[in-house]
């Protein structure tokens, strides 16, 4: 399964407040909605909408440890892994990136869809 893990835990109470919509029309039409945290703002969802080769809709899970954070596709509405669905993965761990340059990802397997 398509996934990115950072270094350290990232307070997603702050990453949620500086979090905005994201849409990109290449490769294909990729559209970050919105941010849902959990009460104990451990973990959230990222609600994303892909159209390429199909049209998808599905969450991106970020979940925090107290020494990482990884980002992962729901389970639950799990989409078909198209380069479109990766990228959208990829542009969400770019974001955190750029929310906190300190952040290294220790693990990926979806390198060559971070922008």
């Amino acid at each position: 399964m398509p996934h990115v893990v950072f270094d350290k835990k990232i307070s997603l109470d702050k990453f949620s407040t500086h979090f905005k919509e994201k849409f990109l029309k290449n490769p294909c039409l990729i559209k970050l909605k919105k941010i849902y945290l959990d009460k104990e703002k451990r973990s959230a969802l990222v609600s994303v909408i892909v159209i390429g080769e199909s049209h998808q809709e599905f969450f991106i899970e970020i979940m925090t440890r107290d020494d990482k954070t990884t980002l992962r596709f729901l389970p639950v509405t799990d989409p078909v892994k198209t380069s479109g669905a990766k990228f959208s993965l990829g542009l969400l761990a770019h974001m955190i990136l750029e929310y906190d340059p300190s952040c290294v990802i220790v693990k990926t397997n979806i390198q060559e869809f971070i922008p």
